[in-house]
């Protein structure tokens, strides 16, 4: 992305990243599947998405730095030198991952044999003979096709924070790329808080519904609550926060549900993928409806009504499934698993 040279070049490159990241997500979580049991899986995700906001918090502090300080360097944009710099770590970690990572818990060296029986028997091993099958199974399961609409609904919430803030901040005031990124921080900062506590309280309780429901509505309540707070910062800052945490709080045992949804081991895979491409064409639909939301809705700000709305339907989504299904059994502390 740092070489392009035309429109032309930027969009063919766009669709390349697009489709190379594609599977990152459903394939993390189903790693992680084969790794924990349902009882952990809450807690374990949690610590794997809190990139999400995390990559906010250093990235708009450090994507500022770099367009301030770097721009012009060697006659270069800073535009240009920001993807080449931040494409780098990524880069490396990827080959490290190929490299070092276990495929399975019979190649893990840090485990003991006593440690890779305990987590085999826990653990649904893969049947690879019959991913055909698995795919065909996931596309039929309702409740996937169900999931993914509601996390679509949920990146609604959360595509908009992302787009607007930041236009906020400079129509506030803030014109520094540096300080812009330091202040968008702060909701980011919280949401990995409310993702690492409602994942842990998630996986201690056994219970999946409320830990979803309820920090959705109160994110999608802060979203529409929002118009009131135009002309003050600190409130706009306190009602986007609290909406991020509602909504980035609920992925991790959101995200517990496909697997717990669909017990075979190779249909997860696929309902993970199907759930993860569904929910991604919000990102496809969120410029437009933003256009659409705002030429309904009076003034910029009422587009958050609108999207507040969206990210209620998806507490709804959720609310559609019996608890029964998604509820795991609680285990005592153990000597291997304390």
């Amino acid at each position: 992305m740092a070489f392009v040279r035309s429109p032309a070049e930027f969009y063919a490159l766009r669709l390349l990243l697009g489709i190379a990241e594609a599977g990152f997500m459903p394939g993390v979580l189903f790693y992680l599947s084969q790794w924990f049991p349902p009882e952990y899986r809450a807690r374990v995700t949690a610590r794997f998405m809190i990139g999400i906001p995390l990559a906010s918090v250093l990235g708009g502090p450090l994507s500022g730095m770099i367009l301030d300080m770097m721009a012009g360097y060697g006659g270069i944009a800073g535009w240009r030198w920001l993807f080449f710099m931040e494409a780098v770590p990524p880069v490396l970690i990827g080959i490290a991952v190929f490299l070092y990572l276990p495929d399975s818990i019979a190649q893990a060296r840090f485990l003991t044999p006593e440690q890779k029986v305990l987590l085999s028997v826990r653990c649904v091993p893969v049947d690879h003979t019959h991913s055909l099958r698995a795919m065909v199974d996931a596309l039929r399961n309702r409740r996937i096709w169900l999931l993914g609409l509601a996390d679509g609904a949920l990146l609604l919430g959360l595509y908009t924070i992302a787009f607007w803030l930041p236009s906020f901040l400079r129509e506030a005031g803030v014109v520094s790329a540096l300080q812009v990124g330091l202040l968008t921080a702060i909701p980011n900062i919280a949401a990995a808080i409310a993702m690492i506590v409602n994942g842990w309280h998630s996986d201690r309780k056994g219970e999946r519904k409320r830990h979803i429901i309820v920090p959705v509505l109160i994110g999608a309540a802060a979203l529409a609550l929002l118009p009131l707070a135009q002309g003050n910062v600190m409130a706009a800052i306190m009602l986007i926060t609290l909406a991020n945490m509602g909504i980035l709080g609920a992925l991790p045992p959101f995200w517990t549900l496909p697997s717990l949804l669909l017990p075979e081991a190779a249909t997860v895979a696929a309902g993970l993928a199907l759930v993860g491409a569904i929910s991604n064409l919000a990102g496809f639909m969120a410029t437009d409806l933003i256009g659409w939301a705002r030429s309904i809705m009076p003034g910029s700000w009422g587009i958050f009504v609108v999207f507040g709305g969206c990210v209620a339907v998806g507490a709804g989504l959720v609310a559609t499934i019996p608890a029964r299904l998604i509820n795991v059994a609680r285990t005592a502390p153990t000597e291997h698993n304390s």
